[in-house]
């Protein structure tokens, strides 16, 4: 992809977010959209369906107001959405960490059977979610333990609790390094 193709691809995404803020009753600034617009241009073109998916599951995320639907079609201004900065400082260009986000929300999504994820800090949320090497199983652990609202899941002293549960030995690393030193160590015997 060239760079002007990358450009026409970022200012379609531009145009998406754009039409989607203004559905919702919602402002952001320029170069807020810009950043989003990149990183969805890196993920594909808008006619591509993963990018699509990726869209829909960010635009979820962070880039509708949590309030009511009556409070939104009531409001005569638009909202700010005051998190969005908070989110793009920890979604680096080039790092495909918007697509590893929109795979997280999603497969919570699945794993608790919600839509709405309720109110919750987008910063704090997007933090925890990269720090999670294995979402599924860790979401298991949370919905068996009551830990279901996004909020919840994703705070970082269920994060801090959860690295400490035996159910979830190995799950945010060091269980590759122990193996690996250990099967230095052991006979193993196959037939």
């Amino acid at each position: 992809m060239t760079l002007l193709d990358h450009l026409g691809v970022t200012g379609a995404w531009l145009g998406y977010l754009e039409r989607h803020l203004k559905r919702v009753n919602a402002t952001a600034e320029r170069d807020e959209l810009l950043a989003i617009s990149a990183l969805l241009a890196e993920v594909g073109s808008p006619s591509d369906q993963a990018a699509c998916d990726v869209f829909e599951q960010i635009k979820v995320l962070f880039l509708t107001p949590m309030e009511s639907p009556w409070a939104r079609r009531h409001r005569k201004q638009p909202i700010a959405l005051p998190s969005l900065r908070d989110a793009l400082a920890l979604l680096q260009p080039r790092s495909g960490s918007l697509a590893v986000v929109a795979a997280i929300f999603r497969c919570w999504r699945n794993v608790m059977g919600r839509q709405d994820p309720g109110h919750f800090k987008i910063g704090q949320v997007i933090e925890g979610m990269l720090q999670v090497p294995q979402p599924e199983t860790y979401l298991q652990y949370c919905k068996t333990k009551g830990l279901e609202p996004l909020g919840v899941a994703f705070h970082p002293n269920v994060l801090a609790r959860a690295r400490k549960e035996p159910a979830l030995r190995g799950l945010f690393g060091g269980s590759g390094e122990y193996w690996k030193d250990t099967a230095e160590q052991l006979k193993i015997v196959t037939d």
